[in-house]
């Protein structure tokens, strides 16, 4: 398989995905989802601006070894939050960035298990399990009216080659504030 066919059949997939499930508009976010959308729109603009290119030169001098292409196509995994902030990042411009919810992806019939063609970039919000909320608690104690939330952000480059971690939030029911920036990180 090559990049143009992969990069080709994601995006026919994809829109029949947001024909299925389509993008609400920025104006229609909840008050929950605005904040939402403005912390990973902004990660969004961080990795293609800072981070992003960066990886992508590490896995280009890897990719005559690798056997992977020089120019992959970007997958965005986000929530719609997220997929509403890229759409509007992404507007007008020409980019191998296709933008998806993870089930998207995962419905996606064209396999790449060694990332040859493909690197993706997850950033989504995820909410601690019961047990995880305790153990918070004892660090980073809430008021009754408040809620922990995790930014959970990874980029996979290839086989053994991903980084990621989880950043700490709160919500108030108004606004979130970060805890903790890298709570949790990874490298492989």
């Amino acid at each position: 398989m090559d990049t143009k066919t992969y990069e080709r059949s994601l995006k026919k997939h994809l829109a029949g995905c947001r024909k299925k499930a389509p993008l609400p508009k920025h104006e229609d976010l909840s008050a929950m989802d605005d904040f939402q959308y403005r912390v990973l729109g902004g990660h969004l603009l961080h990795w293609l601006r800072e981070w992003g290119p960066d990886l992508l030169a590490e896995r280009a001098v890897l990719a005559g070894v690798a056997g992977w292409d020089e120019n992959p196509v970007i997958c965005f995994e986000s929530s719609m939050p997220g997929l509403v902030a890229a759409a509007e990042i992404m507007n007008g411009v020409r980019s191998p960035v296709l933008c998806g919810l993870p089930e998207d992806l995962a419905s996606f019939d064209l396999e790449d298990p060694e990332f040859n063609v493909h690197v993706v970039l997850r950033s989504f919000f995820e909410s601690p399990s019961a047990a995880q909320a305790t153990e918070l608690a004892r660090t980073y104690p809430l008021q009754a009216n408040e809620t922990y939330l995790f930014h959970y952000d990874e980029t996979i480059m290839g086989p053994l080659f991903a980084r990621g971690g989880r950043h700490l939030w709160k919500w108030d029911g108004q606004q979130m504030s970060l805890l903790c920036e890298g709570f949790e990180s990874f490298v492989s």
